[in-house]
């Protein structure tokens, strides 16, 4: 179940993060930093699509 016309939040999850392994945590690729600069692109990205699915 998801906003129609937004990809669901698992593939988003899955195209910005990679795999998880079997316990949910997103396996590590690159050091800190990179992932902490993608959280915070995560974030944004997630809160555009949220915002424009307000005025569809």
């Amino acid at each position: 179940m998801g906003i129609s016309g937004l990809p669901s939040y698992k593939r988003v999850h899955r195209l910005m993060f990679g795999p998880e392994d079997p316990d949910g945590e997103v396996l590590a690729d690159g050091p800190p930093e990179f992932s902490i600069l993608r959280m915070i692109g995560a974030v944004i990205l997630g809160g555009l699509a949220m915002f424009s699915g307000l005025f569809d």
